[in-house]
């Protein structure tokens, strides 16, 4: 696997968001590095590194001159540069092609119990951004958190297009700084080994600037932890909505993220003490005691949560032929989605691009259709076939 992905950077300059041509305008999350450090750590094999290293660096630069702004910080008056996730985009992701041409398209909102609610009209200059947030989310890895929502309210209550209102590109996170961190120090080390001091001495000065960014930027003193930083609002995302649908209160937003830099030590001497450490996971404790054996993505309750537990909840009360949920509906009609050219000639198909749509269209409902029964029966063997009712 990491010379698969090493290979993707040669060629590339990054590792993409996945193996087609249609994910080369945006990467996976950067830990690449850290995989070449564990290897290394592991198994002691460092001539790995003399392929790995330069392309390790090579990959550090494509988030260095694509995925890095400049900020000046409200509170010290300091100059950083720190990374987000900004993908180049104004057209619906292929993989989703359908769903992000609805999340853009649609005028209205269908929710779970059937309510049907308007929504605005977007242009096409709204449109395309919004395909660029979605894009971006993927790039994120956490696709899609209530955590890059302006309006996370849409979700919780249903009564809205949620994803409308991403907005990855004005936040600056905390786990990706953090984990671009730990490659400055790794990348740093592995030129430490190997005796280049000036190359050392340059990745450790990168990291140190992004350690003292994120201290000023993202910790909070009063919460005594790390926030996304908001280029929008020029603040942290300390305040938001938090609880489920039926109990919202405002209060301070949760997410495990806010933890990666005491996890990669991206944290400044002063944290790096037992008491410090203590104090931070305060909240870890406290959520761990209500629920034990696992926190949860955030302390807002989604949409997402609340059809996955519709979903999973099922068959206790009906199947999908008993107790169907609304269905989405599409009020804008999506055009056809395009197929890549490479790719059909690579896997030599024969047949035009539209018959080729049709015959994958249909071998899919075929597939779903066999499922959805097989799924019904097995939840309830005594409901009859819809044919039969």
């Amino acid at each position: 696997m990491i010379e698969n992905f090493l290979d993707f950077v040669d060629t590339y300059g990054f590792v993409p968001n996945g193996a087609r041509v249609y994910y080369l305008n945006r990467s996976q999350p950067p830990l690449l590095t850290l995989m070449v450090k564990i290897y290394v750590e592991y198994t002691n094999d460092t001539s790995l590194l003399d392929r790995a290293l330069p392309l390790l660096e090579k990959e550090l630069q494509f988030w260095t001159q694509n995925r890095t702004v400049e900020l000046t910080s409200p509170f010290s008056g300091d100059k950083y540069n720190l990374s987000r996730y900004a993908v180049l985009n104004n057209q619906p992701r292929p993989e989703s092609f359908r769903e992000d041409y609805i999340t853009a398209s649609n005028t209205t909102y269908h929710s779970l119990n059937g309510t049907e609610y308007q929504v605005s009209e977007l242009n096409d200059s709204q449109k395309a951004e919004v395909y660029a947030e979605l894009a971006s989310g993927a790039e994120s890895g956490i696709d899609f958190s209530t955590k890059w929502l302006r309006n996370p309210l849409d979700a919780v209550l249903d009564t809205g297009i949620p994803l409308r209102s991403l907005g990855l590109r004005e936040i600056i996170p905390v786990e990706l700084n953090s984990v671009l961190y730990a490659s400055e120090i790794a990348i740093a080390n592995f030129h430490l080994e190997r005796g280049n001091k000036t190359a050392y001495k340059h990745y450790q000065s990168l990291a140190n600037h992004r350690l003292n960014g994120m201290y000023d930027l993202m910790f909070n003193e009063t919460e005594f932890r790390y926030f996304d930083y908001n280029t929008s609002l020029g603040a942290q995302n300390v305040i938001g909505w938090t609880g489920s649908a039926a109990n919202l209160t405002r209060g301070v937003r949760f997410y495990p993220q806010q933890f990666w830099p005491f996890w990669l030590g991206a944290i400044p001497e002063t944290l790096a003490t037992p008491e410090a450490v203590q104090v931070v996971f305060q909240p870890v404790a406290e959520l761990l005691d209500r629920n034990a054996g696992a926190i949860g993505a955030s302390n807002l309750e989604s949409g997402h949560t609340r059809l996955q537990t519709v979903l999973t909840n099922r068959p206790t009360v009906g199947c999908t032929q008993c107790l169907a949920p609304t269905p989405l509906r599409l009020n804008a009609r999506p055009p056809a989605p395009y197929h890549s050219n490479r790719i059909l000639q690579h896997n030599n198909h024969s047949q035009p691009a539209k018959l080729q749509s049709r015959l994958r269209t249909r071998a899919t409902i075929s597939r779903l259709g066999i499922l959805h029964m097989a799924l019904h029966r097995r939840c309830n063997p005594q409901c009859p076939p819809r044919s039969a009712r």
